[in-house]
């Protein structure tokens, strides 16, 4: 970004107003590291308020909010204890995203904001975004109406498949396009990885363009607040899911990624979405896979 540029969108966001959101559970270990952070980007802004949900941590998470808390008074807590009983992990991240959701939608401050910024507050959020990309990002979404929301690239392998739909790159969920492999297909666990994974994996050059998709995060999103709150968008994390297999019909329910029936609706209202190849939220770590997620997701 030039000079020019970048003192133009510091102007440009010196007038508006931001939400930041996240969601924890035991993040202690990286949750001070990334309040820095989230307090650094929220300094570009004409104000800035925050919203995290936080759900049965034992490691020292709550305590870290709640000082951090003192300081930042337009900070509000959600606590949401219990739900940790909930084995799923996507119907876990679904209440509490849908709770930091309509906490803003329904704060008849908040949804006056301008912009949610909603980041992961584990490791991933720990690492130090550039400012000036966040700051292109914004002038980006304000370039255009119809421009909704811009998410974040890693250095090194693009990692968060399960988010990603993209006509080409990603047109389906990987997880389930593997379990359909294994339990229809017959397939075994290290063919079905390779069948579905290996020709997705892809690197996102700094200097290309920015990327449009149905739907993505990879940990960080710059989003309109319009379009985040619009009424009956909400995040998803199941479905029904009907395997028709030698043994039968199997009718279960299975974990699919919240984000992307989130998205969905956001694009159902007009709205577009983008990777900023620039916005780096992560440095080149391997891609390292548990290739025995796809066992977990049926319930």
């Amino acid at each position: 970004m030039s000079t020019a540029t970048t003192k133009n969108s510091k102007k440009q966001t010196a007038d508006m107003r931001v939400v930041f959101g996240g969601v924890a559970f035991n993040c202690a270990s990286h949750l001070e590291k990334v309040l820095e952070n989230i307090k650094h980007y929220a300094s570009y802004f004409k104000e800035a308020a925050f919203v995290f949900v936080e759900n049965d941590s034992t490691d020292g998470t709550k305590e870290i909010f709640e000082r951090w808390k003192l300081s930042h008074p337009a900070c509000t807590i959600l606590t949401m204890d219990g739900i940790s009983s909930i084995k799923q992990r996507t119907v876990r991240l679904e209440i509490v995203r849908n709770a930091c959701l309509e906490f803003i939608r329904t704060d008849t401050l908040l949804n006056q904001f301008d912009y949610i910024i909603l980041t992961d507050m584990d490791d991933v959020g720990s690492y130090t975004v550039s400012s000036d990309q966040i700051l292109e990002s914004v002038a980006f979404l304000e370039a255009s109406a119809d421009h909704a929301a811009v998410f974040a690239n890693q250095e090194g392998a693009y990692y968060d498949l399960w988010a990603l739909r993209h006509p080409d790159i990603c047109p389906g969920d990987v997880w389930e396009q593997m379990l359909d492999r294994v339990m229809i297909n017959s397939e075994s666990e290290e063919a079905a990885y390779e069948a579905t994974f290996t020709d997705k994996i892809f690197r996102l050059p700094k200097e290309a363009g920015l990327v449009e998709v149905e739907s993505a995060f990879g940990g960080f999103g710059v989003y309109k607040r319009s379009f985040a709150t619009s009424a009956g968008l909400c995040y998803v994390g199941s479905k029904v899911k009907i395997i028709r297999c030698q043994d039968g019909v199997i009718v279960r329910r299975i974990q699919t990624c919240e984000h992307v029936h989130f998205h969905a609706g956001i694009r159902q209202l007009g709205g577009r979405l983008f990777i900023n190849p620039k916005l780096i939220n992560r440095g080149d770590v391997s891609y390292g896979l548990n290739k025995s997620t796809w066992q977990t997701l049926l319930f």
